[in-house]
């Protein structure tokens, strides 16, 4: 089961790049029944901070459609751009997508 982390926030939110700023590592990982992968406190974090667990339903369709991100750990970069729109990589040891 892949662990996920974040390693880029928006930087369009001080707060929430501040807030962010404190995740390195993590104490705990969290799951629920409706995901097939475990996440850290910074994605946790990140999702109530910035009211936005949708990530969460698009990590999940990243890491069900792509069999060959099997690695334990996948790592996430989301851009926000001027227009609201965004950019999600994930990237595991040998493979970004």
């Amino acid at each position: 089961m892949p662990q996920i982390y974040t390693n880029t926030i928006p930087q369009n939110d001080p707060v929430l790049m501040s807030y962010m700023g404190n995740f390195y590592g993590t104490e705990h990982y969290y799951t629920n029944h409706f995901l097939s992968f475990k996440y850290t406190d910074g994605v946790k974090g990140f999702c109530e901070q910035a009211h936005a667990f949708w990530l969460l339903d698009i990590i999940e369709s990243v890491v069900k459609t792509n069999k060959a991100m099997s690695e334990d750990l996948i790592s996430i970069s989301l851009m926000v751009n001027n227009d609201n729109t965004a950019f999600i990589t994930f990237k595991d040891s040998t493979k970004t997508i």
